[in-house]
């Protein structure tokens, strides 16, 4: 998923709370799919409640337990995530991110086979509607999202 988000009207100060937010972020969300990975390693009844969720999607037919974990701990490996912060002196500020669809399947995944780590990361609606109303919050209502390719 890939988002231009615009931000008018912010003061300079607040532009260098965004650069530090961002990075905050993208630890963030490093860190809760790693203790996600942990609990499925350690946790034999929600592995098996993963690997047959894998077995029914079409996806993931061949899928395997250790596979899934492989595959997450690819996902940890790299860059959740992205972005590009250019600054306009007091006027503007675009943030150009890119969240790996990677991420999104994983999440989906891991809440499915356990309604107790429903607060494991974000489906992709929710984390526009997350990132909008954080960033109104703590920058500027002046803000504008959009979704490309």
């Amino acid at each position: 998923m890939k988002l231009k988000i615009t931000l008018e009207g912010m003061p300079a100060w607040k532009q260098d709370m965004v650069d530090a937010d961002y990075r905050f972020f993208q630890a963030d969300m490093k860190f809760q799919l790693c203790e996600a990975i942990e609990k499925i390693k350690n946790s034999r009844s929600l592995s098996y409640r993963i690997l047959r969720l894998l077995k029914r999607s079409s996806k993931f037919v061949g899928a395997t337990l250790d596979s899934f974990l492989t595959n997450l701990e690819v996902l940890k490996n790299y860059q959740v995530f992205t972005y590009n912060i250019k600054h306009e002196e007091n006027i503007r500020t675009i943030i150009d991110l890119d969240v790996n669809d990677d991420y999104f399947m994983a999440v989906h995944q891991i809440r499915q086979a356990n309604p107790m780590m429903s607060k494991m990361g974000l489906n992709k609606k929710d984390f526009m509607k997350k990132t909008e109303k954080e960033l109104k919050k703590t920058y500027t209502k002046n803000i504008k999202i959009e979704e490309y390719e």
